[in-house]
Order: C-alpha cells, then structure tokens, then sequence
C-alpha cells in the first residue's frame, strides 16, 4: 500500500476507502482454484470486436461504431420489407 501511496494519494486513498474483499487477491474466497476469471459475454465482446484488441482506443472505438452501423442498418432493411408497423414476432402473438 505504501508503493501504491506514492504512486497515487487519490488512488491510494480509493483503495482503503473499499472492503480489501474486493480488491486484494490474498482475501478472495480460497475455494476458487483460477486466478482469470471470465463471463461469457466477455468472451462474445472479444469475439465480436475481433483484432482490433489492442489497439489504441480511437481505432476500437471506430471499429465497434462502424459494426453496430452495419447492423442496425441490415435491420433496418430487414423492417423495411415488413408489410405492418408490428413486427411479425409480435404479430403471430397478438393473431393467437
């Protein structure tokens, strides 16, 4: 803690302001065997974003933009053609 003082008095200060059951790895539940852990939507993130991790921030950024674009407009079109203002998902519902 005091390396982390001299580094940062705010960050240090941050630090001792949480419980150290959330940061400090020697106080974590001793029954998890893995040092990494990981959920599944991060994993689909990384894997959507493909290789541009890594990459200055500007150009993921960029990246991500230009994807959620592409696929908005693909729904778009595919509203487009929809011959009611209800989606057809809904639709079959409401005719049950």
């Amino acid at each position: 803690m005091r390396q982390i003082e001299e580094v940062s008095r705010p960050g240090y200060k941050w630090l001792n302001d949480l419980q150290p059951e959330v940061w400090a790895i020697h106080t974590f539940d001793p029954r998890v065997k893995s040092d990494h852990i990981t959920s599944n939507i991060v994993e689909s993130f990384n894997n959507w974003i493909g290789n541009v991790r890594g990459k200055p921030v500007i150009t993921i950024l960029e990246s991500i933009r230009t994807k959620l674009m592409g696929k908005l407009h693909k729904r778009f079109e595919k509203a487009a053609t929809w011959e009611n203002l209800v989606t057809p998902t809904i639709r079959k519902k409401l005719v049950r």
